[in-house]
C-alpha cells in the first residue's frame, strides 16, 4: 500500500469511527506505530485531527469531521498520477 492510500484510509477509520489508537491502526496497514504516527503528522497540517497521548490516547476527530467532500477517490487520485507520470 502506498502511502497516499493509507493515509486516504487512515482519514477513512477517523471519518468513521471517530477515535482510533494508532497501535490498533499499526495492526490494521501491517505497519509500524512510527509510520502510523509520521501519517498523522502528515493529515494533522491539513486536517483538524487531534492526538491524545498516555493510557486510552489515540487519534481523534469531530462528529462533523468530513474530509471526503470536494475530494478525489483513491482511484481517481491513482490515475491522476498515471497521467502526470506518463507525460
Amino acid at each position: 500500500m502506498k502511502i497516499y492510500e493509507r493515509q486516504f484510509e487512515i482519514l477513512r477509520l477517523l471519518n468513521e469511527r471517530k477515535f482510533v489508537t494508532m497501535s490498533s491502526m499499526a495492526k490494521e496497514f501491517e505497519v509500524t506505530t512510527r509510520t502510523i504516527f509520521s501519517d498523522i503528522v502528515a493529515l494533522t497540517e491539513r486536517y483538524a485531527i487531534k492526538t491524545t497521548q498516555g493510557h486510552n490516547g489515540g487519534v481523534s476527530v469531530r462528529n462533523d469531521f468530513h474530509p471526503f467532500i470536494g475530494t478525489l477517490s483513491v482511484e481517481e487520485t491513482k490515475a491522476l498520477i498515471k497521467v502526470r507520470v506518463s507525460s
